[in-house]
């Protein structure tokens, strides 16, 4: 087994491609390591120029008008997920498979486009 190795070793063209490798290989992990602490320095100094913002102070006033109740599974027709792009009926199996914490619904498929979603190609009735 020694022998083999000490072979393939002895060629001049594996080892030259072996230590570009190893080199290539060892650049790229020291570059992803140096990342972190340029990227932790964007943020703070965000959160500088964000704490010098003049504050707004709103006063709340009472609304005369009535609030529409809000949609919960039982008053919605339609259901998107809030990482999505499409809307399913209720009682269409890709409106099964989203999570109940990650649903957005909508009375009408107005609503829904108005939201930004398209209807789902593979839920049948849209």
């Amino acid at each position: 087994m020694l022998e083999k190795l000490k072979r393939f070793l002895a060629d001049d063209t594996i080892f030259t491609g072996t230590l570009l490798c190893v080199i290539a290989v060892t650049a790229f992990f020291l570059g992803r390591y140096s990342v972190p602490d340029a990227v932790t320095q964007i943020p703070a100094l965000a959160l500088e120029a964000v704490a010098q913002l003049p504050i707004a102070t709103t006063t709340a006033v009472a609304s005369t008008t009535p609030q529409p109740a809000p949609l919960t599974a039982e008053t919605a027709r339609y259901v998107g997920s809030k990482s999505g792009t499409k809307y399913h009926l209720m009682t269409c199996a890709g409106a099964k498979r989203i999570k109940e914490e990650n649903k957005v619904f909508f009375a009408t498929a107005a609503d829904a486009e108005a939201a930004g979603y398209t209807p789902s190609a593979n839920c049948p009735g849209l």
